[in-house]
């Protein structure tokens, strides 16, 4: 068994009344961890704070792979960098080379199953049908053995093991 040292890095402080400053802060803590040496978790926040964290991440590793669990696809076309949207962020990181669509996979809810930029989902149907066995054999065969980034969106999960989620939605992940 290894070992591993865990820090709570504490809150990120920000001014609420100032949402375009927000991925420059996350930017800032995340640089700095990583210029330590050990990698972050983070929790909560919009989905937007992520272009920043894939960002830092690529700059240090080369583009990503991601295994992103979610209700939508995050794909949605808009090249306004600087525009603040946790509905298109993925789509910003593949135009901005972050991310690796070839290593790219999604487990996401049944209602946005469309397939965009190439990149393959496995919708929650497949999951309860086919079991986790499946969905990590999949998983494996897509993202391989490099640095990935994980993110888990708490709309992937159906709203009734989740009922506090900001945009309930029926038919996602019950295991």
């Amino acid at each position: 068994m290894s070992e591993f040292e865990v820090v709570d890095y504490g809150d990120l402080a920000f001014d609420y009344a100032k949402v375009a400053d927000v991925p420059d802060f996350v930017h800032q803590r995340i640089e700095k961890i990583i210029s330590q040496g050990p990698v972050s978790v983070t929790l909560g926040g919009d989905h937007f704070i992520t272009l920043p964290i894939l960002r830092d991440y690529a700059k240090k590793y080369g583009r990503l792979s991601v295994i992103q669990f979610d209700v939508y696809s995050d794909l949605r076309a808009n090249d306004d960098i600087g525009r603040i949207d946790h509905g298109t962020l993925m789509y910003k990181a593949i135009k901005l080379g972050l991310v690796d669509v070839k290593r790219f996979v999604q487990i996401r809810n049944s209602t946005d199953c469309n397939e965009y930029l190439g990149i393959p989902y496995i919708d929650a149907c497949a999951v309860h049908e086919k079991c986790n066995d499946y969905v990590i054999e999949k998983v494996k065969q897509t993202v391989g053995n490099v640095p990935t980034y994980l993110s888990f969106d708490i709309v992937a999960l159906d709203s009734a093991f989740a009922p506090g989620m900001c945009t309930p939605i029926w038919g996602g992940l019950a295991r």
